[in-house]
């Protein structure tokens, strides 16, 4: 059974859309691929992911970070 893959369709956001014009990434050939409806574009793009920003000071420092995040921040 062949695998289908659904894109999002760039033309559904004003910010997509002009991202796409500048080149900042390229819209995928509507001919050959299949595009997610307007609903699931408009929910993936107002999907909230949270993100922290670390600076560390050594590669270990970022290691014992990660340590603690797999460990569900418990010290090992």
């Amino acid at each position: 059974m062949q695998e289908v893959y659904y894109f999002l369709d760039v033309t559904q956001s004003p910010l997509t859309n002009e991202l796409n014009r500048q080149g900042v990434f390229q819209a995928v050939d509507r001919e050959k691929n299949q595009l997610l409806d307007t609903s699931k574009c408009l929910d993936f793009l107002n999907y909230s992911l949270a993100a922290t920003t670390y600076q560390a000071s050594s590669p270990q420092e970022i290691e014992d970070v990660f340590n603690r995040i797999n460990s569900n921040g418990k010290l090992r």
